[in-house]
């Protein structure tokens, strides 16, 4: 089975020869990666972190064993980290529904439509009411938010990378409240397809020299809230995973000495991103009111509103 999803890896990425030299890929573009890893399910990606080939310039793989602190790395070892990745984290699960619980029964999904008033001052003539002689045959525009179900899909892109100066504090409520926004939006009717991607940097700078995207969530799959979290809060994620696969790429290794490089954005951003914690900070995942304030101002950008705010106007 393992050998099976390594194999389904493959089929997803091209390049697969230059992970393993010594050589530098060069970019296609200025801006593109040297090296872009996709996965088609979360348990392919952590099935290579696992079952990894360790890059010929690693005397002793530090993602995988107790050497980082608990609280630091999310989890005391890669063993534990993988029972969670596997199972989920119900603790995690437990934060981001007491973000969410409190919107869910106020939020709808509120639908734009435009309807015409006709009177005879509005501020445009209608030319057909005119020759009939309807006295009303001028008219406005009236924009209305009515309640509705949606049918969109969204594809949010969570990047999990974190610099090493970034508490366990901050990945664990910026990735809650990612979990919440999805929840928010699917209890809104607006499908999301999940990617948790990482960006990291050699010389700790944009742009990325590897980016890696893990398809977590399918617009059509039900949401696993407790896998969901894991994936994206906890600091396991990036600091026993994604360190773990960044030690299979001799090039990259190679040139970054002791450690694993500094997270940065990734290039495929979808319709909704939320970017790495990089050592300029974000003050918006510094506490849980702030978190949940921005999750409450992302789905107002994607039309979903509280139940208070319908509302109506005149164009």
């Amino acid at each position: 089975m393992a050998y099976a999803r390594r194999q389904r890896y493959r089929k997803f990425n091209f390049g697969e020869e230059i992970r393993a030299t010594g050589s530098l890929p060069s970019r296609e573009t200025p801006n593109s990666p040297r090296l872009t890893m996709r996965f088609d399910s979360w348990g392919s990606f952590v099935d290579y972190c696992m079952n990894r080939k360790a890059a010929t310039h690693v005397q002793e793989s530090r993602s995988t064993i107790g050497q980082y602190s608990a609280g630091w790395a999310g989890m005391a070892d890669f063993e534990s980290a993988v029972k969670l990745a596997i199972e989920g984290w119900p603790e995690g699960a437990a934060q981001a529904r007491g973000m969410s619980e409190a919107l869910i029964d106020k939020i709808t999904s509120l639908i734009e439509t435009r309807q015409p008033r006709f009177s005879d001052d509005g501020w445009e003539l209608n030319f057909d009411r005119y020759l009939e002689g309807e006295p009303e045959c001028m008219y406005s525009v009236t924009r209305r938010l009515e309640e509705a179900q949606g049918t969109r899909t969204l594809r949010v892109v969570v990047n999990t990378g974190a610099r090493a100066g970034i508490s366990p504090g901050v990945m664990v409520c910026k990735g809650a409240a990612a979990a919440a926004l999805v929840q928010c939006l699917e209890a809104a009717g607006v499908r999301c397809e999940v990617i948790v991607a990482c960006g990291v940097s050699i010389d700790c700078c944009r742009p990325a020299d590897i980016e890696t995207y893990t398809l977590l969530k399918r617009a059509d799959q039900d949401l696993d809230l407790d896998r969901l979290v894991f994936a994206v809060a906890n600091p396991a994620s990036h600091r026993r995973f994604n360190f773990a696969l960044r030690e299979s790429i001799d090039w990259f290794i190679s040139r970054v000495g002791t450690g694993y490089g500094g997270s940065v954005d990734v290039t495929n951003q979808g319709d909704i991103y939320i970017g790495a914690c990089d050592s300029c900070g974000a003050p918006q995942w510094e506490s849980i009111d702030s978190a949940a304030a921005w999750v409450v101002d992302t789905l107002k950008a994607q039309g979903v509103h509280l139940t208070r705010e319908i509302t109506e106007s005149t164009l």
